[in-house]
């Protein structure tokens, strides 16, 4: 399963390396709307190739866990995506205050944004593999501590970053924690709670929605006191 949602996951990168530089020259050669209506567009294109696609889904457990057992294996669940949710609060402000941090801080302009932002997602379709790879032999909380070893070089940079290439060496970095988080999180969280796959994805993917609020609202009361690039 690891290998396989590591590799679903790096199909999104192909369209998170087009995404960037596309939208950048478009709004940088005709206007934002323009950008947001052939996303609009794009997102429309989506459900021709889904367009009666029916795939049976089992509703039946081989195995029903006890009560005990299950109360254990949930309870860590909410720890990990509880440190999920924390590492993507991180990933909230870097995508909020990075266009900041490059177009004002570094005294870059959109293009080079677009560009910036399509460094991690292009990396990504080599460590998606490579992680998907490297879970066949080895412990996913392992790789996990890797992962948010390197997140922390990652924000440690960009906090104290004088140059726009040291902007494109921590996406380059974040294309490992991605790997990581994305590639083997819904993956780990079934595995901390068997029998509950239903269970592990919707609480696995409600980190990401609630990471998005926590981020913005502790970026908008902290920006003021800290300022871009150090939030």
């Amino acid at each position: 399963p690891g290998f396989v949602n590591t590799t679903v996951r790096a199909a999104f990168s192909f369209g998170f390396v087009l995404g960037p530089l596309i939208g950048s020259q478009l709004a940088a050669l005709v206007s934002f709307r323009a950008a947001f209506v052939v996303a609009a567009s794009l997102n429309l294109l989506c459900l021709l190739p889904l367009n009666g696609l029916d795939i049976p889904v089992s509703a039946d457990l081989d195995r029903e866990p006890s009560v005990q057992g299950q109360r254990q294996s949930n309870i860590r669940l909410y720890v990990f995506v509880g440190l999920c949710t924390l590492v993507l609060i991180g990933t909230a402000l870097r995508i909020t205050y990075l266009p900041i941090d490059v177009t004002k801080h570094l005294g870059g302009d959109i293009q080079q944004y677009g560009t910036v932002m399509a460094v991690s997602p292009l990396a990504e379709l080599l460590t998606l593999p490579a992680i998907g790879m490297l879970a066949l032999h080895y412990r996913i909380g392992r790789l996990f501590s890797l992962g948010l070893a390197v997140a922390i070089i990652e924000y440690l940079i960009l906090a104290f970053n004088t140059a726009i290439w040291q902007v494109y060496v921590t996406q380059a970095i974040d294309a490992l924690v991605v790997a990581v988080v994305f590639g083997l999180g819904l993956t780990y969280a079934q595995e901390l709670s068997p029998g509950r796959a239903g269970l592990a994805s919707s609480t696995f993917g409600s980190a990401f929605g609630i990471a998005i609020l926590v981020g913005n609202l502790i970026g908008g009361i902290s920006v003021s006191i800290l300022g871009v690039p150090l939030i």
